[in-house]
């Protein structure tokens, strides 16, 4: 490379070679360079996995089209939905099956692995042929089997405790894997996907000029998924919640010993171990608590989901890190040698940990780990806009501040001093789509309504769709920028990326319903901040936002830097055996 090269002020990469940032990502994309997408967070197979192809057998090995419900049977479901007011938005559809993803933009993404947490499966169910709601149309299995797009078998089957999470998490796995070695081909575009162990393999991928590859991460969302159910002599699973309560149960002791041994399992033994895992889920897993993601009566869903609970007089909600959970943590991070072989660290995501987990981490992180670069991921974020997550316990929300929030206020969603500890830890905040998690009660000042009940009726009306449009951008605006102007410098625009969450059972924004519709998202995204740039002056504490923050810069700059660019640089600096096997981040110099 030129030495003039070199000269430049805008970032440079150092390992074998010094790249400036510019050059760097023609060298990447090369024709693919424009409008490239990576989403940080997202379930690909969660559906296919776990349902019927056209011949009746499970799973389904096509992956890259779209998959829809009965039209008739999905109507009569949105009517007893409804009365019932649970809005499941477009869960029906597959929302990122690869060919949309591709169709969409979307060069490379996370793949979080999950086996569905039982939490979804056994709540609510009374008898095999009752109906839910009073009808005699919708039972408890066919219920959640749509809105999972599983098959209903395959209901049944997780309902009768055959396999147990990691059975169901290394079938997965295997699913993928076996996919892969198979050449599995999007019809459509002649894509194949390719499982990747490092950032230099996905750049590979993405460069190859004799067949197009989709290059994919693993991930795995809850650590629910490397447990072992513990049988009695007479084949009957016992009950952990129980045991845990027990002193020195032995069911509990061994359940402790088999988790970690699979989390060794995973690390020493899959070929394509997984970058980082989220560590708690929607269900208690005996690790640590989790925040509360169906919170009734806003969302009908949490009166049929079972996710309260308590430990040795400690809700769930409120429960940090166990000892246990520790040690499971700790083994995750762990690098370490075996019969002359090295193993990686696992990342940690710290997305649905109750918020005193988060605090017990970040502290965790500032202790043991003070002298080890750990960047914190937050794989699929909202904001809520409240100042410190100790909030969490001495100043709940009240209901008149959820009212005039534009944020959803909910523990789940990020603090502002999370914001600025996973910035300074040079980790990465993916954000969102679900409208559940990004919007409040409120609209933004900016958008072209602030009246719910506009906004509502505009969605449902399709001569207002580009009214609706325009409100939806605002809302992601309102999350993004609220990110930058928290942290307090431009530097915050190096750590945000997308992290859709697309087929985690969300309803995403109607705007972008399924990832093809991401390929618009560059230009949506920066025509609407262009718009407000040209706005004349005024007290809008909003729109000024748009024009303090885009700093010396310009929308596509910061735009090309969220979906692209960003996760890029991560996955560079993290995602490779420098930093995994020796603890070594890729080098950065400004």
């Amino acid at each position: 490379m030129e030495e003039q090269n070199l000269q430049k002020k805008d970032l440079l990469f150092v390992s074998k070679k010094c790249f400036t940032l510019d050059i760097f990502f023609m060298h990447i994309f090369k024709s693919q360079i424009m409008s490239a997408i990576f989403d940080l967070h997202a379930h690909p197979s969660f559906k296919p996995f776990n349902d019927k192809d056209k011949n009746g057998k499970i799973p389904d090995i096509d992956i890259w089209t779209l998959r829809e419900p009965n039209e008739e049977e999905k109507v009569k479901i949105f009517e007893i939905l409804k009365k019932v007011k649970i809005d499941v938005g477009s869960v029906f559809n597959s929302q990122i099956h690869l060919d949309a993803a591709i169709e969409g933009k979307v060069r490379s993404l996370c793949l979080a692995l999950y086996p569905l947490e039982r939490g979804f499966v056994t709540r609510g169910k009374k008898q095999e042929n009752e109906g839910l709601f009073g009808t005699n149309f919708l039972n408890f299995d066919k219920f959640i089997a749509y809105i999972s797009g599983f098959d209903v078998t395959r209901i049944n089957e997780l309902q009768s405790l055959k396999q147990s999470y990691f059975q169901q998490l290394e079938s997965e796995y295997q699913y993928l894997s076996d996919l892969e070695k198979s050449k599995s081909k999007s019809p459509k575009t002649g894509h194949e996907f390719e499982l990747v162990n490092s950032y230099n393999e996905l750049e590979i991928a993405l460069n190859r000029t004799d067949k197009k590859l989709f290059p994919i991460v693993l991930s795995i969302e809850g650590a629910h998924s490397f447990a072992n159910d513990i049988r009695t002599k007479k084949g009957k699973v016992v009950n952990m919640v129980k045991e845990e309560k027990k002193k020195n149960s032995k069911y509990f002791k061994e359940f402790q010993k088999q988790l970690l041994a699979n989390i060794l399992k995973v690390k020493t033994e899959w070929q394509h171990p997984p970058f980082f895992v989220t560590f708690a889920h929607h269900f208690y897993n005996h690790l640590s608590g989790h925040a509360q993601t169906f919170e009734f009566p806003i969302n009908a869903l949490g009166w049929l989901l079972h996710q309260k609970g308590k430990v040795n007089g400690t809700k769930y909600f409120e429960m940090g890190i166990t000892p246990f959970g520790r040690k499971a943590l700790e083994l995750l991070l762990m690098r370490f040698q075996k019969g002359g072989n090295k193993y990686r660290s696992i990342l940690i995501d710290v997305k649905h940990l109750s918020a005193q987990a988060r605090v017990d981490y970040y502290q965790l992180l500032q202790t043991k780990y003070k002298d080890q670069p750990i960047p914190i991921i937050c794989s699929h974020a909202g904001v809520n806009g409240r100042k410190s997550i100790l909030e969490a316990k001495t100043k709940p929300p009240k209901k008149k501040d959820k009212k005039k929030s534009t944020f959803n206020l909910g523990d789940i969603n990020l603090f502002d001093d999370e914001i600025r500890t996973i910035i300074n830890s040079d980790g990465l905040i993916g954000l969102m789509i679900d409208e559940r998690r990004i919007l409040g009660k409120k609209l933004p000042a900016d958008a072209l309504t602030t009246d719910m009940d506009t906004y509502n009726a505009w969605k449902k009306n399709k001569a207002e769709k580009m009214k609706a449009k325009s409100v939806c951008i605002s809302v992601i605006f309102n999350q993004l920028l609220h990110i930058i102007a928290t942290y307090g410098s431009e530097k915050a625009w190096n750590h945000v990326c997308l992290g859709s969450d697309y087929e985690g059972l969300i309803n995403p924004v109607d705007l972008y319903e399924n990832a093809a519709g991401f390929k618009d998202m560059e230009a949506d995204f920066v025509a609407h901040w262009e718009e407000r740039l040209a706005m004349p002056d005024s007290d809008n504490v909003q729109i000024n936002r748009y024009k303090e923050l885009v700093f010396d810069k310009t929308p596509t700059h910061y735009i090309r830097k969220f979906l692209w660019e960003n996760p890029m640089i991560f996955l560079r600096k993290y995602f490779n055996d420098a930093y995994l096997l020796d603890g070594i981040p890729q080098t950065i110099l400004v």
